[in-house]
């Protein structure tokens, strides 16, 4: 089989999508992409959104970026053009979020198709899900599958990681860590609002479903016509993909991880403030709201790097006076406000989702536009994000600061080049042995190190250094 291109974007007309070949196309050659398309359902949409990309040609590259090949048309509800756009490629590069409803064919088709795949999800249940379908198919395969590879949740996972191996290169074992992140700047990607939409409508229709014994909160007439489609395409191909013993496998988190992971965030939010070391800045510190994301995630490669049974864990957001009464505030209104939203969802949940979405388009304070804007500049920076790890070893004779650095914020600037980054470490050969197929984490599949270097030909910057007295003050 000819592969033609080593990224396809899937997803390529979403926010996350556009940044990711913005990114290509003005940098795609600093991490050795040599070939790349974009990939949309609706291919006028994307022209639109990507018109400064689609319509470039090799007179008008940017230095040190790659002019894409011909956009590919893919839908997510049609299994055929999945596979027809994954055969081309050496990686696809999934985009295209709520994952738990346009996610699980784009693997099935990589899977079946032998192509390497990458995405940009937190959603960890549907992570799991996935892994128990086709982990095993993509293992005998040869195929690499690695989820939440961006914000969610490399920087997390990865800065662990480092201070766990200069722990052990100093013949220490690691005891706990944190991370803590700090960020300038942000964008909140339409797929992400519509993650959150989608949970509660889920939550809602499953207890419609459970009210009415099943007559009502089920799937919609458009969901029910794309798994017939689906069935047929799948009768068709011989369904290939045995997923007969999904019931037996573990997910990519596994029960003992996710078990440690529950305990540490319970931990965290318990956690009196600043209870916690002075070193990352100084100041008092909160639970980081990403930290039921990533907090199983670094469980996961825990395990599969050895660290020892009893590390802990936990993830904070240094903050400052004001913040703290903000954070006061928000306590106080929180409930207020859930005890009026809440019900508003359950009775009107489509009016509410078209609601926020048409909040979130029209982007009142202008950040939006201002990032999408540095974005199609030459991807030039869109604020930053810095997560610094701290972890002391179990003898208290050490403790490991790794500091990790991007000029773009989290959201879309530093989660498209993340998971581009990873796609090409993969197309490179760059994962370790075993972890080179199958669900893997990003960090399990190319070790500390090794994502490291992949993130650095991306402009990422980090630092690791060794202290003789632990900072920390565990108070609980």
């Amino acid at each position: 089989m000819v592969r033609d291109l080593d990224v396809v974007v899937f997803g390529a007309t979403g926010d996350t999508g556009v940044a990711s070949c913005d990114f290509l196309f003005y940098k795609g050659k600093s991490v050795g992409v040599r070939s790349w398309a974009p990939a949309a359902r609706n291919l006028k949409k994307l022209g639109h959104v990507l018109a400064h990309v689609v319509g470039a040609d090799e007179s008008s590259a940017p230095k040190d970026g790659v002019v894409p090949s011909p956009a590919i048309q893919a839908d997510s509800n049609d299994l055929d053009s999945l596979v027809a756009m994954a055969q081309r490629a050496r990686v696809v590069v999934a985009c295209a979020g709520p994952f738990a409803r346009y996610g699980e064919n784009v693997i099935r088709a990589c899977v079946e198709a032998g192509t390497h795949y990458v995405d940009i999800t937190g959603e960890t249940p549907w992570v799991n899900k996935m892994r128990k379908r086709y982990g095993e198919a993509a293992r005998k395969k040869g195929v690499l599958l690695i989820s939440q590879a961006a914000y969610d949740s490399v920087p997390s996972d990865l800065t662990v990681a480092l201070a766990e191996s200069a722990l052990r290169t100093a013949g220490e074992e690691i005891a706990r860590a944190e991370t803590f992140h700090m960020i300038k700047g942000g964008g909140l990607p339409t797929g992400t609002l519509q993650t959150v939409i989608q949970g509660v409508l889920q939550a809602r229709n499953a207890a419609v479903s459970v009210l009415t014994f099943g007559l009502l909160g089920g799937p919609t007439t458009e969901e029910i016509a794309a798994r017939k489609r689906q069935k047929e395409q799948l009768r068709r191909r011989g369904n290939s993909i045995d997923r007969a013993a999904e019931k037996k496998r573990e997910g990519l988190v596994s029960r003992s991880a996710a078990s440690k992971a529950s305990t540490d965030v319970t931990r965290n939010f318990l956690s009196p403030l600043g209870a916690y070391s002075a070193q990352a800045g100084g100041q008092l510190s909160l639970p980081h709201f990403m930290t039921t994301v990533n907090t199983p995630i670094v469980h996961t490669t825990a395990e599969a790097l050895g660290y020892p049974k009893s590390f802990e864990y936990r993830e904070r957001i240094p903050v400052n006076f004001l913040s703290l009464l903000g954070t006061g505030l928000a306590l106080v209104l929180t409930p207020i406000a859930l005890a009026v939203v809440i019900p508003t969802i359950l009775v009107f949940p489509d009016s509410v989702a078209a609601l926020a979405t048409k909040i979130r388009a029209a982007d009142l304070g202008g950040n939006a536009a201002r990032i999408r804007a540095s974005l199609n500049d030459n991807f030039s920076s869109t604020g930053s994000m810095n997560v610094v790890a701290i972890a002391s070893s179990a003898s208290g004779a050490k403790t490991a600061r790794v500091s990790m650095h991007s000029g773009y914020e989290p959201g879309l600037g530093y989660t498209a080049l993340s998971a581009v980054a990873v796609g090409m470490a993969i197309v490179r050969g760059e994962a370790n042995g075993d972890r080179a197929k199958g669900f893997q984490t990003a960090v399990g599949a190319f070790g500390p190190e090794g994502l490291r270097k992949a993130q650095e030909k991306a402009g990422v910057k980090f630092t690791v250094e060794l202290v003789n007295v632990s900072p920390f003050h565990w108070l609980m």
